[in-house]
Order: structure tokens, then sequence, then C-alpha cells
């Protein structure tokens, strides 16, 4: 299962017709990422400001290359990907973020998959053994319960951004899973159990277990003094080496078999 973490940045708001991508940042499970900025991006004027403050956060080793080069290297860090994943704001904070009032709604379900849809934009045409659509990481650590990792200052880098969700994910939102499941798989398990091993079946285990405790101490060995015989040794030895196993492997059962409730119905 191979996983990718995509963040992205545009050269306008998302639900603007003059949005493009303008940054991109992956990030894969074992902790390699790429990043790159579009150095041929249209940016609109009336967009300056908005960029500005982008560009602002672009450190020396972000490379620039042609949507072209781009598009080659974002293919080639890729690979056979299986998943995507991104930060997927719920419309609440969209509506807080993006102060378009009661259209606010509306606009979230047009760009809620805006890495996407840039990424999509970027690569054509897009890969057959590729998936169509992006796991919302927001969303997989709400169900999981877990606290979310600190965010650095510069965490609309998207480089950063992107490394913060595969973190996010990996350390916390899968563990969290797999705990889940394996206590789900041990409630499964002692449900099986109880249905499977009858209280009237484990009752009689019990009183076999009491059974096998009493034959096996009958059948230890007794202390060979002057006037004991060697018949009765070897019939003690010989017993002992019948029952003494046979209780060993009972053993696991009737505990077993202990942990079990009753679970005869209530009359």
């Amino acid at each position: 299962m191979r996983r990718v973490f995509v963040d992205t940045e545009w050269t306008a708001v998302p639900w603007s017709r003059a949005a493009e991508l303008l940054w991109i940042g992956l990030a894969d499970e074992s902790g390699q990422s790429c990043c790159g900025l579009v150095s041929n991006a249209q940016i609109d004027p009336a967009n300056e400001g908005y960029v500005s403050d982008l560009l602002q956060l672009v450190t020396p080793e972000v490379q620039r290359l042609t949507r072209t080069e781009l598009a080659g290297a974002v293919v080639a860090f890729c690979g056979h990907v299986d998943e995507f994943w991104a930060w997927i704001p719920t419309p609440e904070s969209f509506a807080v973020w993006s102060r378009l009032g009661e259209s606010a709604f509306e606009t979230y379900q047009m760009c809620r998959d805006i890495d996407l849809q840039m990424l999509r934009s970027l690569v054509k045409p897009w890969p057959t053994n590729w998936p169509n659509g992006i796991h919302d990481l927001n969303a997989a650590a709400v169900a999981a319960g877990v606290q979310l990792p600190p965010r650095a200052v510069n965490h609309l880098h998207p480089r950063v951004h992107a490394e913060w969700n595969q973190q996010l994910l990996v350390s916390s939102v899968l563990q969290a899973q797999r705990m889940t499941a394996n206590a789900s798989f041990n409630r499964s398990a002692n449900d099986w159990l109880s249905c499977l091993i009858s209280p009237s079946l484990c009752r009689h285990l019990i009183s076999t277990d009491r059974c096998l405790k009493t034959c096996t101490a009958a059948s230890k060995p007794k202390r060979v003094g002057r006037h004991d015989g060697p018949p009765r040794v070897k019939a003690n030895v010989r017993f002992g080496e019948i029952w003494g196993p046979a209780r060993q492997r009972w053993t696991t059962i009737v505990q077993n078999a202990r942990s079990i409730p009753d679970r005869r119905p209530v009359t």
C-alpha cells in the first residue's frame, strides 16, 4: 500500500476561475517528499497580493519548474500510488475562512477536493493505475479521536503541510485504527468462544479438571523405602506418565472456559 499526501497552493482563491496550480508539495509514508513551484504560472494582477503572501514562504530548496517539468517530477515521485490523502477543511471552517456567507456551503462542495483537482490539471493524461479520489485526513483524524500534531509557523508551505499530513496519518490515525481493530477482534473472538462452548460444557470441563488434579496427585511416584515392593512403584510411575501430560493440556482449556460468562437465559 503506497500512500501519497498532497498539498497545493494556487494563483487565486480556489473558487475563482483564475485559480491555477502555483505550488505543490508531496510526501509518502517513508518520509520522502517532493516540492515544486510553477515558474511560468499566469498570475492575474488582481491576485498579486494573495500570491505575494504565499511566495514569502518559499524556501531556497524549492524547485522552480515549468508545468511540464513539474508534472514529470510528480509522476516520478508518485509512481504506483494506491491512495492520495489531503487535509480537507470542514464546511464550517471553510465558511469562516472564505467569508462567503450564505454561498459558502455551495462553494465548498465545488472546491472541497481542490488538491486533487489541481493535481489532475497538472498530470495529463491521468495514469490509469492512479486512484480517482482523495481521502480526507481531517475526517479520519476526527473518527480516530486522535490529537493533532503541532503545526509549524510556515504550515502553509506545501512541503511542510504534506509532511505534517504524513506524520498525522502514520503516527496517530493508523495506530489508533489498529488498536480499535485489535480490540474489536478480541471482543469478536470472546463472543465466538462463548457461543461455541456452552455453559454446561464449561462446567463439565471444570469438573473434569478437578478429577484430573486428584488423579495426578495420586500418580506422583512414592519414595521407595526398604519395605516397598517394585510392582507398586512401577504402577505409580506409569499412571503419572499417562495423566501428567493430559492434565497440562486440559489446564489451558479449562482456564479459557472459566473466563467465559455463563450465558444461560434468565428465567
